[in-house]
């Protein structure tokens, strides 16, 4: 458009509500209208080229795709052999395929994999070993059949390969179905795969495991089971008979980890109940919240020559023994490395293990139950006995118990042997015992330390780490104090006063982690699972 339009002088009469003399509207109406005609002509113009364009961005996105094509044709990891590209698949996949109503945000799977090519697509799905893992989340149960359905036909591309089947679940009681009607659902599940059963976890309520485990075919073979974890939820345990439970994997000959875990009920097996597992094969053994009679232990446990890991859940009280019960003879484990026990309440747990010992014992863990610090208390003494008895140099002590200070220094000064101390649940770490630390009087090969630090003692509980230091390239058989959890309260000045000096151990790549005092969780920091120490 001609700027000379805009010189018209129009503004003054329109900004008067004037109007303009008739020579200059004829000017104006001649240019507006000279104006519109080529403002037409540009929009044909500029529909014109944006016809163009879009047949241009049509043509653009069909030679993206032939270049994508073309490029794949081209590309390394199309050239290598599918040999090679399914061994790569396997490294690649590292994590059971997981099943649930509710997909997950993030899914590494073999689906990820067939979506690059129609290439990887065939491999993906011609590889056995990407389809033989499957964990199923069964969240409240009421989709259990689709979910079934959803496992056997990813498990069809399995092939012959051994198995791995885990379910979760919620530990609530199931809605809308009785509990009496469903055990079948776990039938389904695991028998058309079960001969080929590698490690099966199996989590449902107690009904409904009970009632499908009686049912299954007796004499059973499992071919290739290697591990069995079974957890009851809900309630309802008392009608539970554990011997026919252990009688249907007797005819496991690679059985190695056997392990029952039990909801917050604790139930008793009778001392009747016969047990038919293949004990002497056994590496892993565990009894969660299910109290086994003291009678039973040391026969089954002289049974179990592979034992490397245990755990066994103690009575409050010897409600099966008319009279106090004394093994006939010492019962001595040497292969056990890691002993985990379940107390409900201050219960003496060496009574529970009367002259039973772990001479080559590394790790103990005591989970002591009871209604808040009142029913946690830790019993020195107790301790005592059993290190004494048992004869073994203890490298990891972890305990839910509420342990004072002076007990704190006492395990730390009795076993010098220790590398590991987790005592989250008890007291603050006093004064005195830092400057022992400090001073390499006791604990000399302390490597992990997890306990509450009272804010005030924060300066000297730092200052103690400095000492306890070595520096990477002066490392020898002993590391220092390599890793450190501190809870203490973080809303208080005695943190902030040692705020900064914390985080200058965290950047110098010291592994130090500070948590809110409250902020433990009862199981979760003993439920990890233990490498022993390397020599």
């Amino acid at each position: 458009m001609d700027d000379s339009l805009l010189n018209f002088g129009v503004s003054a009469p329109s900004s008067l509500n004037q109007t303009p003399p008739a020579i200059t509207e004829q000017s104006i109406r001649t240019r507006l209208a000279s104006a519109e005609l080529n403002f037409i002509e540009l929009e044909a113009q500029i529909a014109s080229a944006q016809r163009v364009l879009n047949t241009l961005n049509r043509q653009r996105k069909d030679d993206i795709r032939e270049l994508r094509i073309l490029r794949a044709a081209v590309a390394p990891h199309n050239k290598l052999p599918p040999e090679i590209l399914s061994e790569i698949f396997e490294h690649y996949v590292d994590e059971p395929i997981v099943i649930c109503s509710k997909q997950p945000q993030t899914v590494v799977s073999p689906f990820t994999l067939a979506h690059v090519s129609s290439k990887w697509r065939h491999i993906a799905f011609s590889t056995p070993s990407l389809w033989n893992r499957i964990l199923i989340d069964c969240g409240d149960w009421t989709n259990m059949d689709t979910l079934t359905d959803i496992a056997h036909n990813y498990l069809q591309f399995s092939g012959s390969m051994p198995i791995t089947l885990q379910t979760t679940g919620s530990f609530s009681q199931p809605r809308n179905h009785g509990l009496l009607d469903r055990s079948n659902l776990i039938l389904d599940l695991i028998l058309p795969f079960g001969t080929q059963i590698q490690h099966l976890t199996l989590s449902f309520p107690a009904v409904w495991m009970q009632n499908a485990l009686d049912s299954y075919i007796a004499g059973f073979n499992w071919d290739f089971l290697e591990s069995v974890e079974l957890t009851y939820t809900a309630s309802q345990y008392r009608d539970i008979h554990f011997s026919r439970v252990m009688r249907i994997f007797g005819n496991a000959p690679r059985l190695n980890k056997f392990s029952v875990t039990m909801g917050p009920e604790w139930p008793r097996v009778g001392t009747r109940d016969i047990f038919d597992l293949p004990w002497s094969q056994l590496t892993e053994l565990h009894f969660t919240h299910l109290i086994i009679p003291i009678t039973l232990i040391p026969v089954i446990l002289r049974e179990c020559t592979r034992l490397v890991k245990c755990t066994l859940s103690v009575a409050k009280e010897f409600v099966d023994a008319v009279a106090p019960f004394v093994p006939l003879s010492d019962l001595v484990m040497p292969t056990v490395r890691s002993l985990t026990l379940y107390n409900p309440m201050n219960f003496d747990c060496d009574k529970y293990l009367e002259r039973i010992s772990f001479p080559n014992l590394e790790r103990l863990v005591v989970k002591i139950g009871g209604e808040g610090r009142n029913g946690r208390k830790w019993s020195q003494s107790q301790f005592s006995a059993i290190i004494a008895r048992f004869g073994c140099s203890l490298k990891s002590l972890s305990t839910t118990a509420d342990i004072d200070h002076a007990d704190i220094e006492s395990v730390l000064g009795d076993v010098p042997s220790l590398r590991e101390l987790n005592v989250q649940h008890g007291q603050s770490i006093s004064s005195s015992t830092l400057r022992l630390l400090c001073n390499g009087l006791i604990a000399p090969n302390l490597e992990v330390l997890k306990c509450i630090v009272d804010a005030d003692l924060l300066p000297d509980f730092l200052d103690m780490l400095d000492c306890r230091y070595i520096p990477p390239k002066y490392r020898s058989s002993y590391t220092g104090i390599r890793s450190v959890v501190i809870h203490c309260e973080t809303r208080t000045q005695g943190y902030r006063d040692v705020a900064e000096r914390l985080e200058e151990f965290c950047t110098s790549g010291r592994d130090i982690v500070v948590k809110d005092q409250w902020d433990v969780s009862s199981d979760s920091f003993l439920d990890t699972e233990y490498h022993p120490f390397a020599f």
